[in-house]
């Protein structure tokens, strides 16, 4: 058997019994009403917080076991009244559903008059408790959704054979999207997509992607129109050119070295390169697939300055509307000679003293190396790392700085870390290469 009531409950040997808590339970409360306004078209379902709401539980005796009974309880909108308003409006919610102890949920029916709404929450002991406006039915939907093309960027080129992401999303603030599609027209596209949204919801986002075919010629625009509309019956269309640009081709790259600070002017040769226009940014120069600011750009030719780049050789490629060219040229950067130390650090002010200057990125004929602005004598290439020579005649006894200058890399930035100094002693200048360590 199972024994019922809503005080604390005692159960008998022959059933169970129910209840709903006991009298000195904390009054329940109702915090928040979410959604906290909506349209009247359509019904709507909205989450109930707050609590403790306490549901009637059974008490199986025999089996020693309880279990929550999430019936009896109701929700009531009853409109706030005015001097100016009819009289109050009661509203009984539909399908009104116990979720936790915090948490109810119910329905508020279509045709709800506009306006101002208390509610309130009966439990099943028949304790009533209020949130005072808090729901507001807006009437009937006469807003239309907000439709916004994401992707690709209004203006922006769609390059020739290009995965193109299309991203579109609309918004109908406290209404109900019903469905959400977009059309993708011309150079031969005519796909349709449809992206219907989740019943209740007020918004949405589609993905999708289609590739680009080649352009037939400069005029060819692709057209994407994203369309949207809610329960109520509110459209919206959103439409979108964007000119279908050629693969381009590149063709040459001028000059090919420089140092690794970079600052190199370069002219880069092709076909069918864009200049920017209606907010697009026209064809890309690319080194190692990172944009490079462009200086001039004509159909053939585009102009730029090389960027910052670690020593070592970078692809050169150009884009436009994500479509790379198929050739690529490469651009060697040069890393800036350092000198380090040198060894012996003095000798005699008319010169001949061989020194061996170490440091680093030093290159074989490129890197010349000065003794006080005078270049190294009879210099020998030992590696990156080594060059050995002979001391000029210095101006006068004292330390100079030995630097080091690389024709396609610079010159190393600290020249007056590494010092030699000329000792006023008085020699024979030097006459030949002879008599090298």
């Amino acid at each position: 058997m199972t024994v019922r009531g809503c005080a604390a409950a005692t159960a008998s040997l022959f059933g169970a019994a129910w209840g709903c808590g006991a009298a000195s339970d904390p009054m329940a409360t109702v915090d928040k009403v979410s959604p906290q306004m909506a349209y009247n078209d359509a019904a709507t379902t909205v989450l109930i917080t707050g609590g403790p709401f306490r549901p009637a539980y059974s008490f199986d005796t025999t089996a020693g076991a309880a279990s929550a009974n999430a019936g009896g309880f109701s929700v009531t909108l009853t409109s706030v009244s005015t001097p100016e308003s009819a009289p109050p409006v009661s509203v009984q919610l539909d399908e009104v559903s116990w979720l936790t102890i915090n948490k109810l949920s119910a329905t508020v029916p279509a045709a709800v008059p506009a306006g101002v709404y208390d509610v309130a929450v009966t439990d099943p002991r028949g304790r009533r408790t209020e949130r005072l406006g808090g729901f507001t039915s807006l009437g009937p939907d006469e807003e239309a959704p907000i439709v916004t093309i994401e992707s690709p960027k209004a203006g922006s080129l769609i390059g020739a054979e290009t995965t193109v992401i299309l991203t579109f999303t609309a918004h109908d603030g406290s209404g109900h999207l019903d469905m959400l599609d977009a059309t993708i027209s011309g150079a031969g596209l005519a796909p349709d997509v449809m992206c219907p949204p989740a019943a209740g919801m007020a918004t949405a986002t589609c993905n999708f992607q289609f590739v680009a075919p080649p352009p037939a010629g400069d005029a060819d625009r692709i057209l994407i129109e994203a369309y949207a509309r809610d329960s109520a019956g509110n459209e919206t269309t959103i439409p979108l050119e964007y000119r279908l640009a050629r693969r381009p081709k590149l063709t040459g790259l001028s000059p090919a070295i420089g140092p690794a600070s970079g600052g190199t002017m370069i002219d880069v040769s092709g076909t069918d390169f864009v200049e920017p226009a209606e907010g697009s940014e026209g064809t890309q120069l690319l080194v190692d697939g990172q944009p490079v600011v462009v200086q001039t750009i004509s159909p053939t030719r585009i102009t730029a300055m090389t960027p910052r780049h670690d020593a070592g050789f970078a692809d050169v490629t150009v884009s436009t509307g994500g479509a790379e060219s198929l050739q690529t040229h490469y651009f060697q950067f040069v890393a800036r000679p350092i000198v380090r130390v040198v060894i012996p650090a003095n000798g005699p002010l008319p010169g001949g003293t061989w020194i061996t200057v170490a440091g680093n990125n030093f290159r074989d004929e490129q890197t010349r190396i000065m003794v006080g602005g005078e270049d190294l004598l009879c210099p020998v290439f030992d590696g990156p790392n080594r060059i050995r020579g002979m001391t000029p005649p210095g101006s006068a006894a004292g330390s100079v700085p030995i630097t080091a200058h690389d024709i396609d890399g610079g010159t190393n930035v600290m020249p007056d870390e590494v010092l030699f100094t000329y000792d006023d002693v008085a020699t024979d200048p030097p006459t030949g290469c002879g008599g090298q360590p």
